[in-house]
């Protein structure tokens, strides 16, 4: 029997027979979805200018995003960073990635498997708001979070 997606199930009953490998499927093939009342926790946390240091206002929500993940070892969680337009394309570009991290070494401060962590940084690339005022920059200066499910390793042959 064949399984050409290589998602575990047979292709004679996979319901979604393209499904990117190892993305973490149920019984049919078809891909996981996380539980709504989870992803209602993926909300951004904001920075000052030019920082990576996280306001005390942003610790209700980190904690129960690093509560949701004790709870759920089935899922992961991507870390985004992202800054505003001041400073040159290189600058912002490292600027969102130490945010980033930053966030995650919360996380693993409070028992989070870095392991189940990944971080990324957009830099200045993907504004929230226009750039043209401090309210919209401050926008812009964000990490946002994305709940996903652990990557299966792929078998060994």
């Amino acid at each position: 029997m064949l399984d050409q997606d290589n998602d575990g199930i047979l292709d004679n009953v996979d319901k979604c027979p393209d499904t990117p490998a190892r993305t973490r499927v149920d019984a049919n093939g078809c891909p996981l979805v996380v539980d709504p009342a989870i992803r209602r926790l993926e909300v951004p946390v904001r920075f000052k200018t030019n920082s990576t240091v996280l306001e005390r206002s942003s610790y209700p929500t980190l904690n129960k995003i690093a509560q949701a993940l004790k709870d759920h070892p089935e899922y992961s969680l991507r870390i985004i960073g992202h800054a505003d337009s001041r400073g040159t394309d290189e600058y912002n570009q490292g600027l969102s990635e130490r945010r980033a991290e930053s966030v995650k070494r919360y996380f693993t401060g409070k028992q989070v498997d870095g392991t189940r962590v990944i971080t990324e940084g957009r830099g200045e690339g993907e504004p929230a708001a226009p750039n043209t005022s401090a309210a919209g920059m401050s926008k812009n200066r964000r990490v946002e979070f994305k709940f996903e499910f652990v990557v299966t390793p792929a078998p060994s042959m």
